[in-house]
This record gives structure tokens, C-alpha cells and sequence, in this order.
């Protein structure tokens, strides 16, 4: 009778031991299963917006392909004005709108990039909106920027696009019609690295 009841007794020891191994891994396997589940509904949520962004994107450049540009006046670093068609090449020219809101380490990257990639600077064109030329000279300077900068003041570019605030690359013609329209979201960095290092490569080919 005594060893029936210390072998039920083991069984029993061994039966909860089991038991809560059990609730234990289950737990642990289902806290790992909502862990990996909410890792890739986070992903895919990011993915989705990436192709959300890049549909937006593509549409905003689509709609302003081929238009022409006012020719607005623009403020020079000299503080002369000069007239946005005066400052065009005669073959193609590239115009890089940013704005003091975006990414510092993006704009400085691709000024950096534009600068002194492209053989012949005058088909480069800058054009940001600055408060004083005090803080266009010290961002500069301490990012070695040597290119020109135009202050753009209150005026748009592009109204569409200069209202997200986002920065983006204009290839225009001496007519200032837009041949091409790239729009720099930060999100698409392998995007935007394509499209800038073969607008680089077609320009220094006109030379």
C-alpha cells in the first residue's frame, strides 16, 4: 500500500512538473509568436507606406514634367538680383531646391555630391530659401560648400511641390521648360542615389 501511494505520489510530483514546463513554454511560444507577428505587420505597415510615398512621389513629379518655370528673381550671395533664366546654361541645367526644414545630413550630402561631381559648375543651380546671408555663410563653411547659393525669399519654384517642403532636382532647358522632375524623400535614398549619380553622369557627358 505504501509504495502504491509513493508511486502515485511521483507520478503526480512528475504530472505538475510536466504540466507547468508546459504552461510555461506555451506561454513563451506564444508571446515569441505575438513578437514575431507584430514585427512583421510593422514591416509590412512600412512597406506599404514606402509604396504609398513612392506612388505620391512618382504622381507629383508626373504632373510637373514638361512645364515651364516662371522666371522669377532670385537673390545672390553678392546681393545682386538676377533673373532664374539668366542664371541657366545654354545646354541643360540642373536646379536643386532644398529647404532649411529637411534633413541637414541629406542636403549637405548631396550638395556635396552635386558640387563636386559635375564638371562644369554654371549647370549647376542652387536655389533655397535663407533668412540671412550671416547663417547661408556660416552653413557653408562649415559644411565646405563653394558653390553659389540663390535665395529664392517668398517666392515659389514650384508651387506644389515647394508646399510639402521636400527637396527636389529640376533638369530645365535655357527656355525653362523641366525636361525632368526627381523629388529627394529620404525614404528612397537607393532611389535617389540612381537618379543622381546618372543626372551626373549625362551632364558631364554634354561637355
Amino acid at each position: 500500500m505504501k509504495t502504491l501511494k509513493n508511486s502515485l505520489y511521483l507520478i503526480l510530483t512528475i504530472s505538475i512538473i510536466y504540466f507547468t514546463f508546459y504552461v510555461k513554454k506555451e506561454k513563451e511560444l506564444r508571446h515569441e509568436l505575438f513578437f514575431t507577428n507584430h514585427k512583421l505587420n510593422s514591416e509590412l505597415t512600412l512597406v506599404k507606406d514606402k509604396l504609398n510615398n513612392l506612388k505620391l512621389i512618382d504622381q507629383l513629379e508626373h504632373n510637373n514634367n514638361f512645364k515651364t518655370l516662371k522666371n522669377i528673381q532670385l537673390l545672390e550671395e553678392n546681393k545682386k538680383k538676377i533673373l532664374l533664366k539668366n542664371k541657366l546654361s545654354n545646354k541643360l541645367t540642373l536646379i536643386y531646391r532644398y529647404f532649411d526644414v529637411n534633413c541637414q545630413v541629406c542636403i549637405i550630402n548631396t550638395l556635396k555630391n552635386l558640387s563636386s561631381s559635375i564638371v562644369n559648375q554654371s549647370q549647376l543651380s542652387i536655389i533655397a530659401s535663407y533668412q540671412t546671408k550671416r547663417h547661408l555663410l556660416q552653413f557653408k563653411r562649415v559644411n565646405n560648400i563653394k558653390t553659389n547659393i540663390s535665395n529664392i525669399e517668398n517666392q515659389t519654384l514650384i508651387k506644389s511641390l515647394d508646399s510639402l517642403e521636400i527637396p527636389y532636382l529640376l533638369l530645365v532647358n535655357k527656355k525653362l521648360k523641366i525636361i525632368s522632375v526627381h523629388i529627394l524623400s529620404k525614404e528612397l535614398k537607393d532611389r535617389n542615389n540612381l537618379y543622381v549619380n546618372s543626372l551626373i553622369e549625362y551632364l558631364n557627358k554634354l561637355n
